[in-house]
């Protein structure tokens, strides 16, 4: 009857509302292959030598011969902000927040913050998605003019790990999780294809 029609006039409506607000998206994961993309000048701000972030463990591991080695370790662990390089010792220190609980001088040591990272590098490298939202786990929220600048927002939150972007109302949602809790994928229109 005219309920039922109606009802999918409704229905139809908002999935293409919908469709619309999910292709206008970009959505960014912070710590998707940080190392790979990092340019020379990020990588000296970023790479610490002789500096301690002292606490906020999460996990360690022994046997690992480079910063390198380490930062892809704290790609692969949830929660992990930076990292802490024992160089003698070879053992690697996965912190929970962004610079531990503190920084200290210390010989021995290297130590990387995961956002510093991740904000320093291009789009074209941050495994950005297009025509995705990464949904359920939002932290924070602005309006703001660009990716990039929607990431650097996200590096002020101790524990954001992504970003959805809508470019058409440049709003800036940040996430707790790398791909949020859930991701919800347009049907037309391109999508890369990052595992990390």
């Amino acid at each position: 009857g005219i309920n039922a029609e109606y009802g999918k006039q409704w229905y139809q409506r908002r999935v293409r509302e919908m469709m619309y607000a999910i292709t206008d998206y970009q959505s960014a994961n912070l710590m998707c292959s940080v190392t790979d993309s990092a340019s020379i000048n990020t990588w000296k701000a970023c790479v610490k030598v002789n500096t301690n972030f002292g606490g906020s463990d999460l996990v360690s591991s022994q046997g690992i011969n480079s910063i390198e080695e380490c930062l892809a370790f704290c790609q692969i662990t949830d929660d992990c902000q930076s990292v802490t390089l024992n160089t003698v010792t070879k053992k690697c220190y996965l912190k929970n927040k962004r610079n531990g609980n503190g920084v200290s001088q210390y010989n021995q040591a290297t130590s990387v913050n995961m956002a510093c990272m991740a904000a320093g590098r291009s789009t074209t490298h941050r495994c950005e998605h297009n025509n995705m939202v990464f949904g359920g786990s939002v932290i924070g929220s602005t309006s703001i003019g660009t990716l990039e600048a929607c990431v650097a927002y996200c590096s002020n939150f101790n524990l954001c790990e992504s970003v959805s972007y809508n470019r058409s109302s440049k709003s800036c949602k940040a996430n707790s999780k790398r791909k949020g809790l859930r991701r919800l994928l347009a049907t037309a229109g391109p999508v890369s294809t990052c595992t990390a």
